[in-house]
């Protein structure tokens, strides 16, 4: 079916316009034909009745199979991506690319990774985006940032944690039970250190 969003000051939202021979609020559901065991429309050009739907060979489309399939004229999907013809309901016809892993863009003509995507880390293509793994000494979601923890400038009862250019030391990040006894601080502590009093360490013995 073809999906019309629809847009307002707070929220989005879609309808779908059903093709035959679909109904229902997402278009699931096969619409009875009126006479059992034949569709709804005759199929032309080839196409074959199965389940009450015109099932059309690769050259046409369409509830009837119609029109021409745009694809058999030009295919604009490049980097080997699969052209689709579509239709809408004034029956215009246009063409859909799925591209190939690694590609995007409505023809496939863009390379998701590049020389630059992950600044010296490895990138590698999912669908639609990438994913970037750092070299040592790096860090962000595209290694654009110098790993500041890397040269560990926290105390051993500390973490290091970074966000973009600036790095913190955490005490008590691990958030474990050794602390519930000690809610008054509101501060969380690791396996090795339960706090008392602020700024006051006891070690805990390992289970």
């Amino acid at each position: 079916g073809l999906c019309q969003p629809n847009y307002n000051s707070t929220s989005v939202s879609f309808t779908c316009t059903c093709q035959i021979p679909y109904t229902g609020v997402y278009c699931e559901t096969l619409m009875t034909p009126q006479v059992p065991g034949t569709c709804l429309l005759p199929c032309n050009n080839g196409g074959s009745c199965v389940n009450s739907m015109c099932m059309c060979t690769s050259q046409y489309i369409g509830p009837s199979c119609q029109y021409e399939n745009p694809c058999t004229k030009t295919n604009p999907c490049l980097n080997s991506g699969t052209c689709f013809g579509r239709y809408n309901v004034t029956g215009a016809l246009y063409t859909q690319c799925f591209c190939l892993q690694g590609y995007t863009g409505v023809n496939c003509e863009t390379t998701i990774c590049t020389s630059t995507s992950c600044n010296g880390g490895i990138c590698t293509a999912t669908q639609n985006s990438f994913i970037c793994t750092c070299p040592t000494g790096k860090t962000g979601d595209r290694c654009q940032y110098t790993d500041l923890c890397a040269s560990n400038p926290c105390s051993a009862t500390e973490r290091c944690e970074q966000t973009e250019n600036v790095y913190k030391c955490n005490t008590c990040y691990d958030k474990t039970t050794y602390c519930t006894m000690y809610q008054t601080h509101r501060e969380y502590c690791d396996n090795r250190f339960t706090i008392l009093v602020d700024k006051n360490y006891i070690p805990v013995l390992e289970a």
